[in-house]
Formats: structure tokens, sequence, C-alpha cells
């Protein structure tokens, strides 16, 4: 049985994606920020209500974004760098699929002929609020929520004692727990 994705009311570019009881909400240059509804939902539950990239102290903010059928999306932006800033020598390509949860694939490139040092920044945040809570933007249940490092991933965990959530977050190639403050909620 399919179940229908949540009944949201739309905002002027907002890019949607949906498979199953997931639900992807980004504004029109696929950033996951503090709007009420944009974020990562499952069964109704935000698991991702803030997604921020930083490279070399640049926040990565697509210039150009799209759907990709239902379920994904794609996005692309540039960075500059101290060494010429005449035109971006490195490019980002965002990739984003719903299917039994949200994979995020970030493609950097740089066309400089050495390697370049940059730094990474990922800010993430969980707020667990019900999607009907959100489109009313009225919180009828609060809780913190604790952030911890596992092997190779970051882990929110929604402290209520009535309810059972958390979400994870895994990075190949990249350990989290070598990162200082790792996690954020509000």
């Amino acid at each position: 049985m399919t179940t229908p994705a949540p009944r949201l009311d739309p905002h002027g570019g907002d890019l949607f994606a949906w498979n199953g009881r997931s639900l992807l909400v980004t504004s029109h240059s696929a950033q996951i920020d503090d709007h009420a509804v944009r974020g990562f939902w499952s069964d109704n539950t935000r698991m991702l209500s803030r997604e921020e990239i930083w490279m070399g102290g640049h926040q990565i903010v697509p210039f150009s974004a799209s759907a990709v059928g239902s379920t994904g999306q794609l996005a692309y932006d540039q960075v500059e760098t101290e060494r010429d800033t005449t035109e971006p020598k490195i490019h980002v390509r965002i990739s984003r699929f719903l299917d039994q949860g949200l994979r995020t694939e970030y493609r950097i490139e740089s066309v400089f002929a050495e390697a370049v040092d940059l730094e990474i920044e990922f800010v993430l945040e969980a707020d667990f609020i019900d999607i009907e809570e959100a489109r009313l933007g009225e919180r009828r249940q609060h809780a913190e929520v604790g952030w911890e490092t596992g092997e190779g991933c970051l882990i929110a965990t929604y402290l209520h004692p009535g309810l059972d959530w958390a979400s994870s977050f895994s990075f190949e190639g990249w350990d989290p727990a070598l990162a200082p403050g790792a996690g954020r909620s509000r």
C-alpha cells in the first residue's frame, strides 16, 4: 500500500522530493534552513531541520538546483579560493536521493593542477517536530536533543521519555568523532 506524502501548504520556490513515508522540503536553492516546514521528514517527524555546508569560510548556497524525478535533487555551487579570485576553481555538486532515508552526496572538484587545502564544516540540526506542529507553528511536546559520535557517524537522539526518535548521519571517508563541537540542536 502506498502512503501519500503529508499535506503541506506549498511555499513559492520550495523544492519537494518524496518516497513512501519520507519527504524532503528545501528552498529553491536546495537549502535546509530554519523555515517552518523545510527539512527531511520520516513518518511525519522532522529528522533533519538544518544543514549548512561551509568550505574555506564560504557557505555553500547553490546557484542552481532542480528536482530529479519525485525522489531526488541536484544542486551546484562554486567556491572561490585565495589563490585566484578572478574565477572560482572549486565546483560543488550536491545530490540528494530518498529511499529508506535521505542520502546526500557532495562531489567537490578542483580545477587547480595541484592539491588545494580547504576546511569543510557541516552544521546539522534535528528538532524532531511533528509535521502538524511545524505547519501550525505550535510545538506541543518539548525535549532536548542529545548528540554523540559513533564510528563514522553522528547520532542525534530525541530525549523525550515517551518518544523513541533518533537520526544517524553517516560519513564516508571522514570521522566526525575528530570534529570539535560535532552536532547542534535547537
